[in-house]
């Protein structure tokens, strides 16, 4: 457990801003990853070892892209949720900026993982003492991991989220929650901090009262993998999760699967208040200075032992087949290295780069369909016209 005092880095004017210890930034991705740069060693080694790296070289690339997305969505989660709750200026209960978001995806792709690392860098509590020259005695909890319980209700959830943020917050925590006599619905206590709630509140209440007690900016829910959230007490379940996100003003990000996702996005309320992820895993780069430093890096980890020279003419092609999505780009130079190590040519040119374009894409047409079913049509039209 990482516990720390609060140190003030931002001039918001809202404290449990400022105590947030970084925005997520291109240098702080490249700290989370384990890449490996190709070096002579590298190139020289046989042809099936090269073969092998090319494709440890794709995961490492495309969990890149999927790290860098959804950490800065992470971040914005927990700064939305605490814009309107400044503990300086009265809240307007008309003003909830906390937001729902769903993080899906096939199973094994690594969304737990991913996840895990991002909450990771955040502190589990922060202990705020004073703020602008104002005695400010607070703790903050700025992201907060749990995993939905077996028991799929309403009950069931908002009990073990509270046994979570007693574990969170340690000693100082054991009373989140409890009574006096270890009852729900009596007078809780953190340390000096007082919860209070009416002896007959419910335990929606007092979840509600310790989160915003505890400024807690966003929860982070796993789910089961084939979890769809169809029984019958699901739609209460999901009536809680965005009560936390428009009463107790707490985002909330759910991993899940694919079929809950299909779940919330054909339940228009649901999709109302969570917005799925993967418009940010595969959104497209533009032609710009993100794509620019995507690809040379790309460039420089080539296996091949005479790697052409990066040129404007081949930098467009690859744009042009790829639609700038990372994981054709990836797939088009893995293929174009393959097969110029088939031949022994060890290098390889525009020509070799449009064969290559064609392989993948008609490789990733068929996963793409199941992310979004207008992409493959728009790039096979450019296939068929470009073939």
């Amino acid at each position: 457990m990482r516990w720390e005092n609060a140190v003030y880095t931002g001039e918001s004017g809202n404290p449990l801003i400022d105590a947030l210890p970084f925005k997520i930034n291109e240098e702080m991705i490249k700290g989370l990853e384990e890449l490996w740069s190709a070096s002579e060693e590298n190139r020289s080694a046989g042809v099936e070892e090269r073969i092998k790296q090319l494709q440890d070289m794709r995961k490492t690339f495309l969990y890149r892209r999927k790290m860098q997305r959804i950490a800065w969505r992470l971040d914005s989660l927990i700064r939305c949720a605490y814009r309107s709750r400044n503990p300086f200026r009265d809240d307007n209960p008309d003003n909830i900026n906390a937001q729902g978001f769903l993080f899906s995806g096939v199973y094994g792709i690594g969304k737990r993982t991913l996840m895990r690392k991002l909450v990771s860098l955040y502190p589990d509590v922060i202990f705020h003492h004073e703020y602008d020259g104002k005695l400010f005695y607070s703790m903050q909890i700025p992201v907060l991991y749990a995993k939905m319980p077996q028991d799929v209700s309403v009950s069931g959830l908002c009990r073990q989220l509270l046994g979570v943020l007693r574990e969170k917050s340690g000693e100082q925590g054991k009373n989140v929650g409890q009574g006096k006599n270890g009852e729900m619905g009596k007078t809780g206590r953190i340390g000096s901090f007082n919860i209070h709630y009416d002896k007959g509140s419910s335990v929606i209440d007092i979840l509600f009262g310790v989160l915003r007690e505890l400024n807690v900016g966003c929860i982070v829910l796993e789910t089961l993998e084939d979890s769809d959230l169809t029984g019958k007490d699901s739609e209460r379940v999901f009536r809680l999760l965005q009560g936390i996100i428009r009463e107790a003003g707490v985002s909330v990000c759910i991993i899940c699967g694919e079929k809950l996702a299909e779940a919330v996005s054909n339940t228009p309320g649901r999709a109302m208040v969570f917005s799925s992820a993967n418009d940010l895993i595969y959104t497209p780069y533009s032609q710009d200075d993100e794509w620019e430093r995507f690809i040379d890096v790309l460039w420089s980890e080539q296996l091949v032992k005479q790697p052409p020279k990066k040129s404007i003419e081949l930098d467009n092609v690859l744009f042009e087949w790829s639609r700038g999505i990372a994981e054709i780009v990836v797939r088009i130079l893995i293929e174009v290295q393959e097969n110029a190590l088939d031949r022994g040519t060890e290098t390889w040119g525009k020509k070799e780069l449009d064969i290559a374009a064609r392989t993948a894409l008609k490789t990733v047409l068929s996963f793409l369909g199941s992310i979004d079913p207008v992409l493959p049509q728009d790039l096979a039209s450019v296939m068929d016209g470009m073939v």
